[in-house]
């Protein structure tokens, strides 16, 4: 069995990379999203921020792009996003 190479070699940084997440559409999920990535990404331009409303308005799913540096941000952005009872979804 041969090994498989470690994420290093197979992600080239800095790269651009989106991340989606999905939360209530109550009106502060966006706001919480960016306290949420902020602090690991640095400010998030609005033109990198997508959504998408689900189609009974209950649900806002949002795509970030940003610029990864490491491969430990990418899993300190995802620990946050887990580590938060406000973002139901993150991929």
């Amino acid at each position: 069995m041969t090994d498989l190479p470690d994420d290093t070699e197979i992600m080239q940084f800095p790269l651009e990379f989106p991340v989606k997440l999905i939360g209530r559409d109550d009106g502060q999920f966006h706001s919480i999203a960016r306290a949420l990535l902020e602090p690991i990404i640095g400010p998030i331009d609005a033109a990198n921020i997508r959504e998408a409303r689900s189609s009974g308005g209950k649900y806002l799913a949002l795509t970030v792009t940003f610029t990864a540096t490491s491969r430990d941000q990418l899993d300190a952005v995802y620990r946050a996003l887990s580590d938060s009872d406000d973002v139901l979804f993150a991929q």
